[in-house]
C-alpha cells in the first residue's frame, strides 16, 4: 500500500512540474554584462573593503548564482572581518526575475530585478515593509570589464529614502589580452591566453531563440605550426549542424579571423578585434559575394556574429546572433560549455 501511494505521489508531481517546464525561456542575455568572475574594492558605513564575486549559471541555466566574499581590515574601532554571501536568481512564471540572497551574518533578503531601458544598470530591490529597512543593490556597467555597485538602504516607514551603505566598482578577471604575438621569422601568432583556454574538448547545452534546447560537443587543437586553432562542432541528436573552423592571424590584414565550413555547404568568413577582457567576437565580412537569393529575398547579406566569452577557468559561452544593419541584433542560439574533465 504506501508503495502505491508513493507512486501516486510521483505520477501527481510530474503532472504538475512537466506543463511548468513549457513556459518561454528567460530572456537571460540582459545578465551577459555581469557573468563571470570579478575583483571589486569599495568602502562606506562597514569601513573600506576588497574581495571577489562571481555571477555563474547552474541547474542546467535555469538559476544564475552570485557567490561574493569580502575582507574588511582592522581598524581602530573594530577587528578585521570577512563578508560572505549567496544570491540566486530565478524567473517567475510569468519571466520576471528575482532573487534570495543569504549571508554568513544571517540575513535574508528576497529582491526584485529591473534592468533600465539601455540594458546597463541591473536593480535589485526589495518590497517596503512599515516596521524593516528597505534594501537595494545596483549593478550599473561603467565600460567593458568594469561595473559600478552600490548598497542603499531605507529606514523603516521611509522606503524611498534611500542612503549609500556601500559603494564600490569591480573589474572583470579576464584580463585583457596581450597583444598578438609576434614572430621575426614569420606571421603573427595566436596569444597563449586564448590557445591555452581553449584548447580541449567542451560539452555545451543552451537554446536557440525559439526556447527549444540544443546540445552540443566542440573541440579546438593547435594546428600548422601553432598557426591555427582548429575548431570543432557537432550538435547532439535531434539537431544536424556540424561545422569546421579556423582560427588565426591573416598576414594580410593582421586581423584575426575565422573560417568556417559546415554540413550543409556553407562557408564563412569572419573577423574580429581579438581576444579582448576574456571574449572574442567574430562578425561575418563580406569577403564571398552572396548568390542573389541570399540572407533576404532582395538580396542583401544578413550579417552574423558570434560571441565566445570565458565565464570562468572551465566554462565559456557562445551566442549567434544575426543582423541587418549591424546595430539590431536578433538571437540566433546561445549554448554554454563546460570542460570535459
Amino acid at each position: 500500500m504506501r508503495k502505491t501511494s508513493l507512486l501516486v505521489l510521483l505520477l501527481t508531481l510530474m503532472a504538475v512540474l512537466c506543463p511548468a517546464q513549457q513556459v518561454s525561456p528567460a530572456p537571460w542575455s540582459k545578465f551577459q554584462f555581469m557573468l563571470g568572475s570579478w575583483s571589486a574594492a569599495g568602502s562606506g558605513s562597514p569601513g573600506e573593503g576588497a574581495g571577489e564575486f562571481s555571477f555563474t549559471f547552474d541547474l542546467q541555466n535555469r538559476v544564475l548564482v552570485r557567490r561574493s566574499h569580502t575582507e574588511y581590515p582592522a581598524s581602530a574601532n573594530r577587528p578585521a572581518f570577512a563578508h560572505d554571501d549567496l544570491m540566486i536568481i530565478y524567473a517567475d512564471e510569468q519571466q520576471l526575475f528575482h532573487a534570495d540572497y543569504y549571508d554568513n551574518e544571517g540575513h535574508v533578503i528576497r529582491y526584485a530585478v529591473e534592468f533600465s531601458a539601455d540594458g546597463n544598470t541591473c536593480t535589485l530591490v526589495n518590497d517596503p515593509s512599515p516596521s524593516q529597512p528597505r534594501f537595494r543593490l545596483i549593478y550599473k556597467r561603467s565600460q567593458e570589464g568594469r561595473l559600478a555597485i552600490s548598497f542603499d538602504i531605507a529606514p523603516p516607514g521611509q522606503p524611498d529614502n534611500f542612503k549609500n551603505y556601500v559603494a564600490g566598482t569591480a573589474t572583470s578577471k579576464a584580463a585583457v589580452a596581450p597583444k598578438p604575438q609576434t614572430n621575426p621569422n614569420g606571421p603573427i601568432r595566436l596569444t597563449d591566453a586564448l590557445v591555452e583556454f581553449f584548447s580541449g574538448d567542451w560539452i555545451g547545452s543552451g537554446e536557440f531563440a525559439s526556447g527549444k534546447k540544443i546540445e552540443a560537443d566542440v573541440s579546438f587543437a593547435q594546428d600548422l605550426d601553432r598557426q591555427w586553432l582548429v575548431y570543432r562542432h557537432t550538435d547532439r541528436i535531434p539537431n544536424k549542424y556540424k561545422a569546421l573552423g579556423m582560427w588565426g592571424f591573416e598576414t594580410g590584414s593582421s586581423r584575426l579571423i575565422m573560417i568556417v565550413t559546415d554540413n550543409f555547404g556553407g562557408a564563412r568568413r569572419f573577423s574580429s578585434e581579438g581576444w579582448v577582457n576574456g571574449k572574442v567576437v567574430f562578425e561575418k565580412t563580406p569577403s564571398y559575394p552572396p548568390p542573389l537569393n541570399a540572407g533576404t529575398s532582395s538580396g542583401v547579406n544578413i550579417r552574423e556574429r558570434f560571441t565566445f566569452e570565458r565565464q570562468d577557468n572551465d566554462t565559456f559561452r557562445m551566442t549567434y546572433e544575426t543582423s541587418q544593419d549591424a546595430t539590431n541584433w536578433r538571437l540566433g542560439d546561445y549554448l554554454v560549455f563546460k570542460r570535459k574533465r
